[in-house]
């Protein structure tokens, strides 16, 4: 089975840590293509700072680690998929739902990327 990876999630691969094992697992099967919404292209570089940060690491490390995450983009380690009309649809209400009616704080981007996710699985069930 395919994956689809979350920011939350991706930085394991380049950050080590309790969760760093599995996901390069993950990343690495030869039976399964991992897939990325382009969302988190950006987002990654957001993560790695935060992590370098709160390492107290500086910008060589981040430079190495964003540059480590581009040259997966670049090798296709993850597919990314672009969102569009429909997934910015699904996403609205997704935090409508959450936002609202569940009264849970849900990011525009984690929504973008959970109705990607979604569109994604149906397209594969099909």
């Amino acid at each position: 089975p395919d994956n689809f990876f979350d920011t939350s999630a991706l930085q394991h691969k380049y950050v080590t840590g309790p969760h760093s094992r599995r996901v390069r697992q993950l990343l690495g099967r030869a039976d399964a293509r991992s897939r990325i919404a382009n969302s988190t292209v950006v987002e990654m570089a957001s993560a790695l700072a935060q992590r370098c940060r709160s390492n107290g690491w500086g910008l060589k490390s981040f430079d190495r680690l964003h540059h480590e995450f581009l040259d997966d983009v670049a090798n296709e380690v993850f597919v990314i998929r672009y969102a569009g009309m429909k997934e910015a649809q699904r996403a609205v209400h997704l935090i409508r739902f959450a936002g609202v009616v569940k009264k849970r704080g849900l990011k525009s981007a984690d929504a973008l990327i959970a109705a990607g996710a979604l569109e994604y699985a149906l397209e594969v069930q099909q």
